[in-house]
């Protein structure tokens, strides 16, 4: 038995460890506290592909208000 924790965003569950073993597995899933909005700002930006959208050529867009 392994635990893994993450959060719920309202519409997926997402861990925030990579999970190395995928065989298919049982799950028990408990909801805890409800998270503010901080925590949960905090919470996102700490998943592993949180900033991979920087990698995407048409999110250059905005780069046409930053002054340089």
């Amino acid at each position: 038995m392994e635990t893994i924790e993450g959060y719920y965003d309202g519409q997926r569950i997402v861990p925030l460890a990579e999970i190395q073993d995928h065989r298919h597995r049982r799950v028990k899933i408990t909801l805890l506290e409800v998270l503010t909005e901080e925590e949960e700002i905090r919470l996102a930006a700490s998943h592993s592909d949180a900033f991979k959208f920087w990698d995407d050529p048409r999110e250059d867009i905005y780069q046409d208000y930053v002054k340089s």
